[in-house]
């Protein structure tokens, strides 16, 4: 046997040139054959391999007969050299049956992976065309993905869908089965279904509940004063120890019969009455009870009693002391996910409305906060989840502040959870932010081309978005009631604005096409129904799209100018036909020179203004004005008798002490 003579240090095939001026290092031709390029003293060296051996039988039996498929068709094949498995997909449409084998080369042994063996064409899940062969196909993490050019880019669990795949004898008979069912498209797609309907939100201010807890307040009027000694008309507050009975507890309505308070021996209940100073803010007194006994006409013990309590009948409010109530200075918003058996997830469910449970209308000017807008939420329930598609292991419960970008992950229940308890805002599970950018899955609706890039499938020469008619008939109209309490509002649009609507169509897997609407989705409410609880309601004439959409959706724009809300302290006559208006310095940037601003209800009253009141602000001062901090004052007068005057006018300028020293001032015309 003939020698090599050479070293291949190169290993490299040249066949360009003549055999005889081929340099060292390069050689000519070669079959079965490799050089070594490893790092250690055998680099270079000629080594024999195994060749390729065709396998067109099965112990002497063809393939096809095996499977019993007539005129089987390979449409695609990928090769798995980490596991040494070759996958191939074939279809035979004289036997109806698509499937996806596997060839295990350390066993020899040829299995089914994913069969359809549905009885039309028109029903089968995997549709294979011999005309549209699969050249984009890869092996991942043991996933195999693949894309036809015909159908939706697909994806499945080789493991899950061999198990499977069991046949009946020698023959492909049996369609495979996942879930205890047949499988369906849904199971096999690379685009996952997401939750199309928000969580169901349950609010609660207390954990107890009932008539004199959280929200429910209870009113009393009594005095909590007594003479000491008896008789003396010295009138000083109870004293701690003392044992009271709360009579005429009431809801504050006037209406009968009156609620029983929810309260029972050791609860805790708070008593907080406020009256008006002479320097017209509010005095707050409270008392803290220790029930001992419940029912229409509970009794207690004071545990602690505001010493500085005048003598008189107040008005107080009891509510029974609970935990801080959760997200006090926020706006939470809940949605949810699925989790997929595969580690795969879902794009986010709609998020709720704000869980806001706002208290009754209570402006402090002194601190320019409305304690209205402090959370009462104490008690949170999510339920009425959708029904998740096999395939999916768990649910994401997600947070939001609507302050912020960044979503947390709050637990993950069972699948099969029909309800979730929030009992804490302590949740510090991030979720990456480019999550909430994702409304769908952006899969194409078929692809030629697919490759793993980063552990990321990518497409190319792919099809996406769909057709639709431009005849988009959107009209809205505004639907406007009255408000139940005018101190006590229930959610509403804003008046003065400016509100367009635009419709979205969504497909079986939730792509979404673009925002569409026309002139008529546009409407503006007047400052008539500012009293009024807004709502709109919308009519869609466009015609259905001809690829069936499964859903659609409103969004709704508000595209009027920015605008700040602000509270009025006081107002003071500029004497030129203008006005000094008298604001907090916190709400200083909302305006500026030149701005105009609204004036939507009267001065200290709940009493709305319905007409234009609109304004032009000419001046701001840091300052108190001096023609708004003093005022001059005519202490006397003269008589001119004869010419000669018998009192002198003597002129005084009182300081205007109403003014509160940490405002700025508005100057209006």
């Amino acid at each position: 046997m003939a020698k090599l003579q050479r070293t291949f240090l190169q290993g490299k095939m040249n066949k360009d040139l003549d055999e005889r001026l081929i340099p060292n290092g390069q050689y000519r031709d070669a079959q079965n054959i490799q050089v070594s390029t490893s790092e250690g003293s055998d680099v270079g060296a000629v080594e024999n391999m195994l060749g390729n051996v065709l396998k067109n039988d099965n112990g002497g039996q063809p393939w096809d007969d095996t499977f019993d498929l007539t005129n089987p068709v390979c449409i695609g094949v990928v090769k798995d050299s980490q596991n040494e498995k070759i996958y191939w997909f074939l279809t035979s449409s004289a036997s109806n049956v698509d499937a996806i084998m596997e060839f295990d080369q350390t066993t020899g042994v040829v299995s089914p992976v994913l069969v359809d063996t549905r009885s039309s064409a028109l029903t089968r899940v995997l549709n294979f065309s011999s005309s549209y062969l699969i050249t984009g196909i890869n092996i991942l993490n043991g996933l195999l993905i693949w894309t036809d050019n015909l159908n939706e880019p697909r994806i499945i669990n080789i493991a899950t869908f061999k198990a499977g795949s069991s046949q009946g004898g020698s023959s492909l008979s049996v369609t495979t089965q996942v879930y205890g069912r047949d499988f369906k498209d849904t199971d096999i797609t690379v685009i996952k279904l997401k939750p199309n309907t928000q969580p169901v939100v349950t609010m609660d201010s207390s954990l107890r509940s009932g008539f004199g807890s959280g929200l429910n307040v209870a009113f009393l009027t009594r005095n909590f004063t007594e003479q000491v000694p008896s008789g003396s008309g010295n009138w000083k507050p109870l004293e701690i120890g003392d044992s009271v009975t709360l009579t005429g507890i009431n809801d504050g309505t006037g209406g009968s019969p009156q609620p029983v308070v929810n309260w029972v021996a050791n609860d805790i209940v708070i008593l907080t009455a406020q009256r008006v100073n002479t320097q017209n803010f509010d005095d707050t007194y409270e008392i803290r009870l220790k029930i001992t006994s419940g029912g229409f006409s509970p009794t207690g013990i004071i545990e602690g009693i505001a010493l500085d309590l005048p003598f008189g009948d107040y008005l107080w409010s009891c509510v029974l002391e609970e935990a801080d109530p959760m997200f006090e200075f926020s706006f939470p918003r809940f949605a949810y996910r699925w989790k997929y058996v595969d580690n795969e997830y879902s794009a986010f469910s709609p998020w709720t409305e704000p869980a806001f449970l706002a208290g009754v209308y209570d402006y402090d000017s002194a601190n320019v906060f409305n304690k209205a807008m402090r959370n009462n939420l104490r008690k949170l329930t999510l339920n009425s989840f959708e029904t998740a598609p096999k395939g999916v292991a768990e649910i994401d419960i997600l947070y939001k502040d609507s302050a912020s970008a960044v979503v947390y992950k709050v637990d993950s229940i069972p699948n099969t959870s029909t309800t979730f308890a929030i009992t804490s805002e302590l949740i510090y599970n991030v979720i990456n932010s480019d999550q909430l950018i994702r409304p769908y899955d952006n899969v194409p609706k078929k692809a030629q081309a697919q490759e793993i890039i980063g552990n990321r499938i990518v497409y190319g020469n792919y099809t996406q978005n769909y057709d639709v008619p431009d005849n988009s008939q959107i009209t809205i109209a505004a639907n406007s009631i009255n408000n139940p309490s005018v101190n006590s509002p229930l959610s509403s649009l804003k008046s003065l604005r400016t509100y367009q609507v635009g419709i979205v169509y969504l497909d079986e897997y939730g792509r979404e096409t673009p925002v569409f609407t026309n002139d008529t989705a546009t409407i503006i409410l007047p400052k008539s129904v500012s009293t009024k609880r807004n709502r709109l309601s919308v009519t869609s004439a466009h015609t259905k799209p001809a690829w069936n959409p499964t859903h659609f959706k409103y969004y709704v724009k508000d595209i009027s100018n920015e605008y700040y809300n602000f509270v009025l302290d006081r107002f003071y006559d500029g004497g030129d036909g203008t006005v000094w208006l008298s604001i907090p310095s916190a709400e200083r940037n909302k305006v500026a020179t030149d701005d105009f601003i609204i004036l939507k209800k009267e001065h200290n009253n709940s009493t709305p203004v319905e007409d234009a009141a609109r304004y032009k602000i000419i001046d701001i001062s840091n300052e108190v004005p001096q023609s708004v901090a003093n005022q001059k004052t005519q202490l006397s007068f003269s008589q001119i008798s004869n010419g000669i005057a018998t009192r002198r006018l003597i002129p005084s300028y009182v300081y205007r002490s109403k003014c509160y020293r940490k405002s700025f001032i508005f100057h209006i015309l």
